[in-house]
């Protein structure tokens, strides 16, 4: 089995988007006890991405990502249409065919991608902070 894609991934070579694998190739899952647990880590993501929409100290983008991957591995046409946007495709193309890796592989993954949207979301909210106050600041008489 090739792992060459994740290699980059994780060690960094960097990544084009002509080596993408054609959306939903490779992906989704297969049996229906996989189908299940990911509805169940759809719906756990959802529910902590709320809490984490109320609580301020709670990262509500990190579950909110999780459960966009989740619905993308589910449902190949959402698939299609998150690819469309440019900042969801890294993190689909580094957990392309993630179930045919072995755990400790997968679990390595997963580890990076989850430090990824952690690291994202909270320049997101950094630049979104930012805005706010340069907003605030031209509003001002």
């Amino acid at each position: 089995m090739n792992h060459e894609r994740y290699d980059r991934y994780l060690y960094g070579s960097g990544s084009s988007g002509s080596e993408r694998a054609r959306p939903g190739a490779g992906s989704g899952p297969a049996h229906w006890f996989e189908k299940v647990l990911a509805l169940l880590f759809l719906g756990l993501c959802l529910v902590l991405g709320v809490l984490g929409a109320v609580l301020p100290l709670f990262p509500a983008l990190v579950f909110f990502g999780f459960a966009a991957l989740t619905a993308a591995w589910l449902c190949p046409p959402l698939r299609r249409v998150l690819l469309r946007h440019p900042q969801l495709v890294p993190y689909f193309d580094a957990t392309d065919g993630l179930t045919a890796l072995p755990w400790r592989r997968r679990l390595r993954v997963l580890a990076w991608v989850t430090l990824k949207f952690v690291v994202d979301s909270f320049r997101l909210s950094l630049e979104a902070l930012a805005r706010v106050i340069a907003f605030a600041r031209r509003s001002r008489p």
